[in-house]
């Protein structure tokens, strides 16, 4: 995914498509539970197509509107609570 990120602004090719769609959901979700570090520092390009596809999806009404606030700031949080462990376990990889 990152390399074909780093030749192009989406995983599909030169147009948004069904690679695109498919790990939409996947990333959008690890983002909610706090864990976008998995691709900050080591895959920068995915933060960006996340937010490509977040604007070309209407994430707010595609997504966040049909998940309660409470239950955001929930998954935030116990992301946030298990993100070091993560984040160790992701660096020995």
């Amino acid at each position: 995914m990152s390399a074909d990120l780093n030749e192009g602004e989406r995983v599909s090719g030169p147009t948004f498509g069904l690679a695109d769609l498919a790990l939409a959901c996947y990333f959008d979700r690890i983002e909610r539970l706090s864990f976008a570090g998995l691709w900050e520092d080591a895959f920068p390009a995915v933060g960006t197509w996340l937010s490509m596809i977040q604007t070309r999806l209407n994430d707010t009404t595609a997504v966040s509107d049909f998940i309660r606030e409470s239950i955001a700031q929930a998954q935030r949080a116990s992301g946030e609570v298990h993100w070091p462990e993560l984040r160790g376990l992701w660096s020995n990889i």
